[in-house]
C-alpha cells in the first residue's frame, strides 16, 4: 500500500513540483533582466535599503545581517 501511494506521489506531485520551480526560475531571470535594463550592471550608490527590496525580489535569503557592500555583490 505505501509503495503504491508512493509511486502514485512521484506520478503527480513531483512533476508539478518541478513546473513551479521551472516557472520560479523563468521569474528570477526576468527579474535580473530587468534590473539591469533600469539599474545597470551595478547598483551604484544605492543604500541599503533599496539592496534589501532587491535581494528580497530575487528570492535571496539570508541578506538582513549583511553590510552594504556585502548586499551589492548578492544582488
Amino acid at each position: 500500500m505505501l509503495t503504491a501511494h508512493s509511486r502514485a506521489e512521484e506520478a503527480e506531485v513531483y512533476p508539478v513540483a518541478a513546473a513551479e520551480a521551472g516557472e520560479k526560475e523563468e521569474l528570477r531571470e526576468a527579474f535580473v533582466v530587468s534590473r539591469k535594463q533600469y539599474l545597470g550592471e551595478q547598483p551604484g550608490d544605492m543604500t541599503r535599503d533599496p539592496l534589501a527590496q532587491q535581494a528580497s525580489n530575487a528570492d535571496i535569503s539570508g541578506t538582513s545581517e549583511l553590510s552594504k557592500d556585502k548586499l551589492q555583490q548578492k544582488v
